[in-house]
Protein backbone atom coordinates (compact mmCIF):
# COMPACT_ATOMS: atom_id res chain seq x y z
CA UNK A 1 0.00 0.00 0.00
CA UNK A 2 2.42 2.05 0.85
CA UNK A 3 4.55 1.60 -2.53
CA UNK A 4 1.50 2.67 -4.34
CA UNK A 5 0.91 5.68 -2.37
CA UNK A 6 4.27 6.57 -3.71
CA UNK A 7 4.42 5.91 -7.00
CA UNK A 8 0.89 7.23 -7.64
CA UNK A 9 1.63 10.83 -7.90
CA UNK A 10 4.17 9.77 -10.68
CA UNK A 11 1.93 7.20 -12.42
CA UNK A 12 -1.52 9.47 -12.74
CA UNK A 13 -0.04 12.37 -14.31
CA UNK A 14 1.80 9.97 -16.93
CA UNK A 15 -1.58 8.25 -17.48
CA UNK A 16 -2.92 11.82 -18.03
CA UNK A 17 -0.42 12.76 -20.56
CA UNK A 18 -0.75 9.27 -22.20
CA UNK A 19 -4.55 9.88 -22.64
CA UNK A 20 -4.17 13.85 -23.41
CA UNK A 21 -1.99 12.88 -26.84
CA UNK A 22 -4.82 10.46 -27.42
CA UNK A 23 -7.47 12.33 -27.34
CA UNK A 24 -6.40 15.97 -28.22
CA UNK A 25 -9.00 16.48 -30.56
CA UNK A 26 -11.77 16.76 -28.20
CA UNK A 27 -11.30 19.08 -26.03
CA UNK A 28 -13.85 18.70 -23.86
CA UNK A 29 -12.70 15.27 -22.78
CA UNK A 30 -9.32 16.12 -22.08
CA UNK A 31 -10.46 19.19 -20.18
CA UNK A 32 -12.31 16.12 -17.83
CA UNK A 33 -9.59 14.62 -17.75
CA UNK A 34 -7.33 17.27 -16.24
CA UNK A 35 -10.09 18.41 -13.78
CA UNK A 36 -10.49 14.22 -12.48
CA UNK A 37 -6.93 13.41 -12.81
CA UNK A 38 -5.43 16.55 -10.75
CA UNK A 39 -8.69 15.44 -8.10
CA UNK A 40 -7.46 12.24 -8.10
CA UNK A 41 -3.54 13.04 -7.88
CA UNK A 42 -4.48 15.93 -5.02
CA UNK A 43 -6.21 13.18 -2.90
CA UNK A 44 -3.63 10.75 -3.11
CA UNK A 45 -0.97 13.21 -1.94
CA UNK A 46 -3.03 14.23 1.26
CA UNK A 47 -3.36 10.43 1.92
CA UNK A 48 0.43 10.01 1.36
CA UNK A 49 0.64 13.49 3.87
CA UNK A 50 -1.19 12.05 6.36
CA UNK A 51 0.60 8.64 6.27
CA UNK A 52 3.98 10.42 6.72
CA UNK A 53 2.74 12.47 8.92
CA UNK A 54 1.52 9.73 11.58
CA UNK A 55 3.89 7.05 10.84
CA UNK A 56 7.24 8.85 9.25
CA UNK A 57 8.90 8.89 6.16
CA UNK A 58 7.77 6.66 3.61
CA UNK A 59 10.45 4.92 0.95
CA UNK A 60 9.63 2.64 -1.85
CA UNK A 61 13.04 0.52 -3.33
CA UNK A 62 12.29 0.19 -7.07
CA UNK A 63 12.30 -3.41 -8.38
CA UNK A 64 13.12 -4.49 -4.82
CA UNK A 65 17.04 -3.31 -5.28
CA UNK A 66 18.52 -2.25 -1.84
CA UNK A 67 19.81 1.36 -1.18
CA UNK A 68 22.15 2.42 -2.21
CA UNK A 69 22.16 0.08 -5.67
CA UNK A 70 18.63 0.64 -6.23
CA UNK A 71 16.40 3.47 -7.50
CA UNK A 72 14.88 4.71 -4.45
CA UNK A 73 11.80 7.43 -3.07
CA UNK A 74 11.03 9.06 -0.49
CA UNK A 75 8.41 10.53 1.09
CA UNK A 76 9.45 12.39 4.40
CA UNK A 77 7.87 15.68 5.90
CA UNK A 78 9.45 18.11 3.52
CA UNK A 79 8.64 16.30 0.15
CA UNK A 80 5.14 15.49 1.13
CA UNK A 81 4.27 19.31 2.19
CA UNK A 82 6.19 20.84 -1.00
CA UNK A 83 3.87 17.83 -3.16
CA UNK A 84 0.67 18.52 -1.40
CA UNK A 85 0.58 22.38 -2.41
CA UNK A 86 1.82 21.59 -5.40
CA UNK A 87 -0.73 19.39 -6.71
CA UNK A 88 -3.17 21.85 -5.19
CA UNK A 89 -2.35 24.41 -7.31
CA UNK A 90 -2.34 21.78 -10.00
CA UNK A 91 -5.81 21.04 -9.00
CA UNK A 92 -6.94 24.70 -8.88
CA UNK A 93 -5.30 25.47 -12.00
CA UNK A 94 -7.71 22.41 -13.88
CA UNK A 95 -10.59 24.67 -12.34
CA UNK A 96 -9.72 27.56 -14.07
CA UNK A 97 -8.77 27.09 -17.24
CA UNK A 98 -12.61 25.76 -17.69
CA UNK A 99 -13.17 29.29 -17.99
CA UNK A 100 -10.38 30.49 -20.19
CA UNK A 101 -11.19 32.01 -23.20
CA UNK A 102 -10.15 29.96 -26.68
CA UNK A 103 -7.57 32.30 -27.39
CA UNK A 104 -5.94 31.13 -24.75
CA UNK A 105 -5.77 27.69 -25.29
CA UNK A 106 -3.28 27.67 -27.67
CA UNK A 107 -2.60 24.30 -28.69
CA UNK A 108 -3.87 21.15 -28.22
CA UNK A 109 -1.21 19.53 -26.79
CA UNK A 110 -0.25 22.16 -24.02
CA UNK A 111 -2.73 20.12 -21.94
CA UNK A 112 -0.80 16.59 -21.89
CA UNK A 113 2.92 19.13 -21.79
CA UNK A 114 1.39 20.24 -18.20
CA UNK A 115 0.87 17.07 -17.14
CA UNK A 116 4.39 16.09 -18.12
CA UNK A 117 5.90 19.07 -16.30
CA UNK A 118 3.54 17.92 -13.05
CA UNK A 119 5.22 14.51 -13.44
CA UNK A 120 8.39 15.84 -13.49
CA UNK A 121 7.89 17.85 -10.45
CA UNK A 122 6.39 15.68 -8.46
CA UNK A 123 9.49 12.93 -9.41
CA UNK A 124 11.76 15.59 -8.05
CA UNK A 125 9.98 15.55 -4.66
CA UNK A 126 9.97 12.08 -4.28
CA UNK A 127 13.18 11.20 -5.77
CA UNK A 128 16.25 10.02 -3.08
CA UNK A 129 19.00 9.92 -5.39
CA UNK A 130 20.96 13.00 -7.01
CA UNK A 131 21.35 11.25 -10.54
CA UNK A 132 17.53 10.85 -10.64
CA UNK A 133 17.02 14.30 -9.31
CA UNK A 134 19.23 15.69 -12.68
CA UNK A 135 16.49 13.45 -14.96
CA UNK A 136 13.48 14.87 -13.17
CA UNK A 137 14.70 18.08 -13.95
CA UNK A 138 15.18 17.47 -17.37
CA UNK A 139 12.00 16.40 -17.84
CA UNK A 140 10.55 19.45 -16.46
CA UNK A 141 12.87 21.45 -18.64
CA UNK A 142 11.82 19.25 -21.88
CA UNK A 143 8.07 19.62 -20.95
CA UNK A 144 8.07 23.41 -20.07
CA UNK A 145 10.26 24.41 -22.82
CA UNK A 146 7.98 22.90 -25.12
CA UNK A 147 4.93 25.43 -23.35
CA UNK A 148 6.79 28.30 -23.27
CA UNK A 149 7.46 27.11 -27.32
CA UNK A 150 3.98 26.86 -28.08
CA UNK A 151 3.10 30.57 -28.74
CA UNK A 152 3.32 31.72 -32.32
CA UNK A 153 4.35 35.23 -31.37
CA UNK A 154 8.34 36.36 -31.58
CA UNK A 155 8.69 37.75 -28.36
CA UNK A 156 7.60 34.26 -27.27
CA UNK A 157 9.90 32.30 -29.26
CA UNK A 158 13.06 34.37 -28.16
CA UNK A 159 11.59 34.12 -24.74
CA UNK A 160 11.21 30.16 -24.98
CA UNK A 161 14.98 30.51 -26.16
CA UNK A 162 16.44 32.17 -23.12
CA UNK A 163 14.31 29.79 -20.87
CA UNK A 164 16.29 27.05 -22.87
CA UNK A 165 19.69 28.45 -23.10
CA UNK A 166 20.04 29.34 -19.71
CA UNK A 167 18.79 25.93 -18.65
CA UNK A 168 20.56 24.04 -20.07
CA UNK A 169 23.65 25.80 -19.03
CA UNK A 170 22.30 24.92 -15.85
CA UNK A 171 21.35 20.94 -16.52
CA UNK A 172 25.03 21.23 -17.66
CA UNK A 173 26.26 22.60 -14.11
CA UNK A 174 24.27 20.10 -12.21
CA UNK A 175 25.79 17.07 -14.32
CA UNK A 176 29.37 17.98 -13.46
CA UNK A 177 28.29 18.57 -10.10
CA UNK A 178 26.75 15.40 -9.69
CA UNK A 179 29.54 13.65 -11.51
CA UNK A 180 32.53 15.39 -9.19
CA UNK A 181 30.50 14.13 -6.26
CA UNK A 182 29.73 10.25 -7.71
CA UNK A 183 33.95 10.61 -8.47
CA UNK A 184 34.61 11.81 -4.64
CA UNK A 185 32.18 9.68 -2.55
CA UNK A 186 30.98 6.67 -4.63
CA UNK A 187 27.33 6.91 -4.53
CA UNK A 188 24.83 9.45 -5.66
CA UNK A 189 22.26 7.59 -3.24
CA UNK A 190 20.91 11.01 -0.94
CA UNK A 191 20.48 8.92 2.19
CA UNK A 192 24.02 7.23 1.53
CA UNK A 193 26.03 10.71 0.67
CA UNK A 194 24.34 11.89 4.31
CA UNK A 195 26.45 8.73 5.50
CA UNK A 196 29.37 9.20 3.75
CA UNK A 197 30.13 12.67 3.83
CA UNK A 198 30.04 12.77 7.39
CA UNK A 199 32.56 9.94 7.98
CA UNK A 200 34.65 12.07 5.12
CA UNK A 201 37.98 13.71 6.89
CA UNK A 202 38.32 17.18 7.35
CA UNK A 203 40.73 17.82 4.48
CA UNK A 204 38.68 15.75 1.54
CA UNK A 205 36.60 18.90 0.00
CA UNK A 206 33.10 19.00 -1.48
CA UNK A 207 33.73 22.53 -2.67
CA UNK A 208 34.06 21.82 -6.23
CA UNK A 209 30.90 19.55 -6.82
CA UNK A 210 29.41 21.93 -4.54
CA UNK A 211 30.11 24.81 -6.22
CA UNK A 212 29.16 23.03 -9.77
CA UNK A 213 25.34 22.22 -8.01
CA UNK A 214 25.63 25.53 -6.31
CA UNK A 215 25.34 27.68 -9.46
CA UNK A 216 22.94 25.04 -10.80
CA UNK A 217 20.29 26.04 -8.46
CA UNK A 218 21.16 29.24 -8.55
CA UNK A 219 19.67 29.32 -12.18
CA UNK A 220 16.87 26.86 -11.27
CA UNK A 221 16.03 29.14 -8.79
CA UNK A 222 16.36 32.64 -10.60
CA UNK A 223 18.91 33.86 -7.85
CA UNK A 224 20.99 36.81 -8.79
CA UNK A 225 22.83 36.99 -10.95
CA UNK A 226 21.03 34.37 -12.97
CA UNK A 227 17.37 35.65 -13.10
CA UNK A 228 16.97 36.96 -16.77
CA UNK A 229 15.37 33.76 -18.03
CA UNK A 230 12.67 33.89 -15.61
CA UNK A 231 11.01 37.88 -16.23
CA UNK A 232 11.65 37.43 -20.00
CA UNK A 233 9.74 34.09 -20.47
CA UNK A 234 6.62 33.62 -17.84
CA UNK A 235 4.55 37.14 -19.16
CA UNK A 236 4.66 35.43 -22.37
CA UNK A 237 3.13 32.65 -21.26
CA UNK A 238 -1.36 31.85 -21.46
CA UNK A 239 -2.60 33.10 -18.17
CA UNK A 240 -3.13 29.37 -16.03
CA UNK A 241 0.31 28.58 -17.34
CA UNK A 242 2.03 31.70 -16.02
CA UNK A 243 0.28 30.79 -12.89
CA UNK A 244 1.48 27.09 -12.58
CA UNK A 245 5.23 28.11 -14.22
CA UNK A 246 4.70 31.47 -10.97
CA UNK A 247 3.41 29.13 -8.19
CA UNK A 248 5.69 25.85 -8.71
CA UNK A 249 8.71 26.03 -10.97
CA UNK A 250 11.09 28.34 -8.72
CA UNK A 251 10.17 26.77 -5.45
CA UNK A 252 11.08 23.23 -6.78
CA UNK A 253 14.85 24.70 -7.18
CA UNK A 254 13.91 26.38 -3.84
CA UNK A 255 13.19 22.64 -2.59
CA UNK A 256 16.41 21.12 -3.81
CA UNK A 257 18.61 23.75 -2.31
CA UNK A 258 16.94 23.34 1.18
CA UNK A 259 17.52 18.95 0.73
CA UNK A 260 20.55 19.07 -1.01
CA UNK A 261 22.63 22.63 1.21
CA UNK A 262 20.77 22.20 4.15
CA UNK A 263 20.79 18.52 4.67
CA UNK A 264 23.64 16.55 2.10
CA UNK A 265 26.04 18.99 2.10
CA UNK A 266 25.98 21.66 4.78
CA UNK A 267 26.21 25.34 3.67
CA UNK A 268 28.44 26.36 6.40
CA UNK A 269 31.28 23.76 6.45
CA UNK A 270 32.23 24.51 2.89
CA UNK A 271 31.53 28.27 4.00
CA UNK A 272 29.22 28.69 1.19
CA UNK A 273 26.76 30.67 3.13
CA UNK A 274 27.55 33.40 3.28
CA UNK A 275 27.90 33.69 0.06
CA UNK A 276 24.03 32.32 -0.63
CA UNK A 277 23.34 35.12 2.21
CA UNK A 278 24.52 38.34 0.26
CA UNK A 279 23.22 36.39 -2.93
CA UNK A 280 19.88 36.30 -1.30
CA UNK A 281 19.78 39.80 -0.04
CA UNK A 282 20.82 40.94 -3.88
CA UNK A 283 18.25 38.71 -5.67
CA UNK A 284 15.27 40.28 -2.87
CA UNK A 285 16.74 43.84 -3.47
CA UNK A 286 16.87 43.57 -6.86
CA UNK A 287 13.73 42.04 -7.88
CA UNK A 288 11.62 43.99 -5.76
CA UNK A 289 13.15 47.01 -7.57
CA UNK A 290 12.40 45.23 -10.37
CA UNK A 291 8.43 45.13 -9.79
CA UNK A 292 8.45 48.92 -8.95
CA UNK A 293 9.41 49.73 -12.30
CA UNK A 294 7.47 47.60 -14.09
CA UNK A 295 3.56 49.05 -15.29
CA UNK A 296 2.13 45.66 -16.73
CA UNK A 297 0.51 43.29 -13.56
CA UNK A 298 2.09 40.22 -15.14
CA UNK A 299 5.92 41.64 -15.55
CA UNK A 300 5.44 42.85 -12.14
CA UNK A 301 4.42 39.51 -10.47
CA UNK A 302 7.21 37.75 -12.52
CA UNK A 303 9.74 39.86 -11.10
CA UNK A 304 8.54 39.69 -7.78
CA UNK A 305 9.07 35.68 -8.53
CA UNK A 306 12.75 36.99 -8.20
CA UNK A 307 12.94 38.91 -4.94
CA UNK A 308 10.74 35.98 -2.85
CA UNK A 309 12.62 33.42 -3.46
CA UNK A 310 15.62 35.73 -1.93
CA UNK A 311 13.71 35.60 1.19
CA UNK A 312 13.43 31.25 0.89
CA UNK A 313 17.14 31.14 0.39
CA UNK A 314 18.17 33.57 2.72
CA UNK A 315 16.15 31.08 5.84
CA UNK A 316 18.62 28.38 4.13
CA UNK A 317 21.85 30.80 4.39
CA UNK A 318 20.57 31.68 8.48
CA UNK A 319 20.48 27.70 8.47
CA UNK A 320 19.32 27.55 12.25
CA UNK A 321 16.21 25.25 13.05
CA UNK A 322 13.72 28.53 13.10
CA UNK A 323 15.01 29.95 10.17
CA UNK A 324 14.64 26.75 8.11
CA UNK A 325 11.11 26.08 9.59
CA UNK A 326 10.81 29.95 8.89
CA UNK A 327 11.87 29.01 5.48
CA UNK A 328 9.66 26.41 4.65
CA UNK A 329 6.73 28.41 6.07
CA UNK A 330 7.26 31.18 3.26
CA UNK A 331 7.85 29.06 0.53
CA UNK A 332 4.31 27.13 0.86
CA UNK A 333 2.79 30.45 1.57
CA UNK A 334 4.18 31.75 -1.58
CA UNK A 335 3.29 29.03 -3.66
CA UNK A 336 -0.54 29.69 -2.96
CA UNK A 337 -0.36 33.48 -2.97
CA UNK A 338 1.88 34.43 -6.27
CA UNK A 339 -0.44 31.70 -8.23
CA UNK A 340 -3.54 33.36 -7.37
CA UNK A 341 -1.97 36.81 -8.27
CA UNK A 342 -1.53 35.15 -11.56
CA UNK A 343 -4.62 34.03 -12.04
CA UNK A 344 -6.54 36.73 -11.02
CA UNK A 345 -4.26 38.96 -13.03
CA UNK A 346 -5.63 36.29 -15.53
CA UNK A 347 -9.24 36.92 -15.11
CA UNK A 348 -8.39 40.90 -15.22
CA UNK A 349 -6.50 40.50 -18.72
CA UNK A 350 -8.78 38.32 -19.85
CA UNK A 351 -11.97 40.71 -19.10
CA UNK A 352 -10.48 43.79 -20.27
CA UNK A 353 -8.08 42.86 -22.84
CA UNK A 354 -4.74 44.80 -21.35
CA UNK A 355 -2.83 44.17 -18.17
CA UNK A 356 -0.88 47.49 -18.83
CA UNK A 357 -1.50 49.47 -15.32
CA UNK A 358 -1.78 52.55 -17.08
CA UNK A 359 -4.44 51.28 -19.33
CA UNK A 360 -6.89 50.19 -16.55
CA UNK A 361 -8.89 51.28 -13.62
CA UNK A 362 -11.70 50.74 -12.47
CA UNK A 363 -11.65 46.90 -12.18
CA UNK A 364 -13.09 47.20 -8.10
CA UNK A 365 -16.39 48.64 -9.28
CA UNK A 366 -16.49 46.14 -12.45
CA UNK A 367 -15.17 42.95 -10.34
CA UNK A 368 -15.54 43.79 -6.66
CA UNK A 369 -15.61 39.93 -5.76
CA UNK A 370 -12.38 39.41 -7.52
CA UNK A 371 -10.64 42.86 -6.56
CA UNK A 372 -11.33 41.78 -2.87
CA UNK A 373 -9.49 38.59 -3.51
CA UNK A 374 -6.80 40.35 -5.08
CA UNK A 375 -5.90 42.95 -2.34
CA UNK A 376 -6.15 39.45 0.34
CA UNK A 377 -3.51 37.79 -1.85
CA UNK A 378 -1.49 41.07 -2.52
CA UNK A 379 -1.41 42.52 1.27
CA UNK A 380 -0.53 38.48 2.20
CA UNK A 381 2.41 38.64 0.08
CA UNK A 382 3.72 42.34 1.37
CA UNK A 383 2.92 40.80 4.74
CA UNK A 384 0.46 42.75 6.37
CA UNK A 385 -1.06 41.02 9.36
CA UNK A 386 -3.00 38.74 10.05
CA UNK A 387 -2.71 37.40 6.55
CA UNK A 388 -0.16 34.62 5.98
CA UNK A 389 2.60 36.56 4.56
CA UNK A 390 2.64 38.42 8.00
CA UNK A 391 3.25 35.43 9.92
CA UNK A 392 5.90 33.63 7.11
CA UNK A 393 7.84 36.87 7.37
CA UNK A 394 7.48 37.75 10.71
CA UNK A 395 9.29 34.37 11.63
CA UNK A 396 11.58 34.84 9.39
CA UNK A 397 12.81 38.15 10.48
CA UNK A 398 12.74 36.93 14.18
CA UNK A 399 14.87 33.78 13.26
CA UNK A 400 17.60 36.94 11.76
CA UNK A 401 16.91 38.77 15.09
CA UNK A 402 17.85 35.75 17.41
CA UNK A 403 21.33 35.36 15.28
CA UNK A 404 21.98 38.80 15.59
CA UNK A 405 21.92 39.15 11.77
CA UNK A 406 20.76 42.72 11.78
CA UNK A 407 22.08 43.62 8.58
CA UNK A 408 20.39 41.28 6.24
CA UNK A 409 17.11 41.34 8.95
CA UNK A 410 16.83 45.25 7.89
CA UNK A 411 17.60 44.29 4.15
CA UNK A 412 14.48 42.02 4.48
CA UNK A 413 12.61 43.94 6.26
CA UNK A 414 12.84 47.03 3.66
CA UNK A 415 12.64 45.03 1.14
CA UNK A 416 8.99 44.28 2.61
CA UNK A 417 8.22 47.56 2.61
CA UNK A 418 9.16 47.92 -1.16
CA UNK A 419 6.54 45.06 -1.53
CA UNK A 420 4.01 46.48 -0.22
CA UNK A 421 4.39 50.07 -2.53
CA UNK A 422 4.39 47.80 -5.70
CA UNK A 423 1.70 45.83 -4.48
CA UNK A 424 -0.37 48.97 -3.70
CA UNK A 425 0.63 50.48 -7.29
CA UNK A 426 -1.39 47.23 -8.63
CA UNK A 427 -4.05 48.13 -6.45
CA UNK A 428 -4.18 51.43 -7.11
CA UNK A 429 -3.98 51.51 -10.41
CA UNK A 430 -6.23 48.61 -11.93
CA UNK A 431 -8.69 48.68 -9.06
CA UNK A 432 -9.56 51.54 -7.79
CA UNK A 433 -8.89 54.81 -10.03
CA UNK A 434 -11.09 55.75 -12.63
CA UNK A 435 -11.24 54.06 -16.19
CA UNK A 436 -8.76 55.70 -18.60
CA UNK A 437 -10.27 57.17 -21.53
CA UNK A 438 -7.87 55.23 -23.90
CA UNK A 439 -8.53 52.11 -22.21
CA UNK A 440 -10.79 49.59 -22.63
CA UNK A 441 -14.86 49.68 -22.08
CA UNK A 442 -16.00 49.61 -18.53
CA UNK A 443 -18.78 47.53 -19.56
CA UNK A 444 -19.41 44.81 -16.88
CA UNK A 445 -18.35 41.81 -18.27
CA UNK A 446 -19.13 38.33 -16.03
CA UNK A 447 -16.51 36.83 -14.54
CA UNK A 448 -16.43 33.34 -15.74
CA UNK A 449 -17.34 30.98 -12.79
CA UNK A 450 -14.46 28.72 -13.15
CA UNK A 451 -12.31 31.61 -12.91
CA UNK A 452 -14.17 32.79 -9.37
CA UNK A 453 -14.36 29.19 -7.88
CA UNK A 454 -10.48 28.48 -8.42
CA UNK A 455 -8.93 32.41 -7.04
CA UNK A 456 -11.83 31.66 -3.88
CA UNK A 457 -9.89 28.39 -3.36
CA UNK A 458 -6.75 29.29 -3.11
CA UNK A 459 -7.87 32.38 -0.66
CA UNK A 460 -9.36 29.95 1.26
CA UNK A 461 -5.91 28.04 1.56
CA UNK A 462 -3.76 31.18 1.96
CA UNK A 463 -6.94 31.89 4.81
CA UNK A 464 -5.77 28.51 6.59
CA UNK A 465 -2.11 29.68 7.35
CA UNK A 466 -4.31 32.51 9.65
CA UNK A 467 -7.15 30.11 10.91
CA UNK A 468 -4.62 27.15 11.45
CA UNK A 469 -1.46 28.90 12.57
CA UNK A 470 -0.02 26.17 15.30
CA UNK A 471 -0.95 23.16 12.78
CA UNK A 472 0.65 24.87 9.91
CA UNK A 473 3.81 25.51 12.06
CA UNK A 474 3.99 22.34 13.39
CA UNK A 475 3.96 20.78 9.63
CA UNK A 476 6.64 23.19 8.95
CA UNK A 477 8.57 22.06 11.69
CA UNK A 478 8.42 18.55 11.40
CA UNK A 479 9.37 19.09 7.50
CA UNK A 480 12.41 20.73 8.80
CA UNK A 481 13.64 18.09 11.37
CA UNK A 482 14.71 15.73 8.56
CA UNK A 483 17.18 18.27 7.30
CA UNK A 484 18.22 19.23 11.08
CA UNK A 485 18.57 15.79 11.83
CA UNK A 486 19.64 14.01 8.83
CA UNK A 487 20.00 10.90 10.11
CA UNK A 488 16.58 10.49 10.81
CA UNK A 489 16.46 10.61 6.87
CA UNK A 490 19.18 8.00 6.08
CA UNK A 491 18.99 5.63 8.81
CA UNK A 492 15.61 4.03 7.64
CA UNK A 493 16.70 3.82 3.84
CA UNK A 494 20.02 2.28 4.46
CA UNK A 495 18.65 -0.50 7.38
CA UNK A 496 15.70 -1.53 5.37
CA UNK A 497 16.53 -4.51 4.46
CA UNK A 498 14.41 -6.60 6.22
CA UNK A 499 11.19 -4.61 4.87
CA UNK A 500 12.28 -6.13 1.12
Amino acid sequence: MTDLLIALPLLIPLTIFVLQILLRERPQLVDLISLLGSGALLLTCILLASRVFSDGAQFMQLGAWKAPFGITFVADPLSVTMLTVSNLIVFVIAIYRLGDSPDERRSPYAPALTQGLIFGVNGAFLTGDLFNLFVWFEVMLMASFALCALGSKRSQREAALKYLVLNFLSSAFFLIGVGLLYAQIGTLNMADLVEKIRQLPASNSLLPPAFFLFVAFSIKTALFPLFSWLPASYPTLPDALGALFGGLLTKVGVYVFYRVFGMIIPLHELALDDLLLWISVATMVIGVLGAAAHYEMRKILSVHIVSQVGYMTLALAWGTPTALTAGILYTLHNMIVKTNLFLVCGTVRQTKGTAELKLLGGIYAQLPFISVLFALSAFSLAGLPPLSGFFAKFTLIRAGLSIEAYLTTTAAMLVGVLTLFSMTKIWAEVFWKNPTTQGPSTEKKQTPIFHRLAISLLTLAMLSFTLLPHSIWNMCERAAESLIHPRSYSKPILTSHDRL
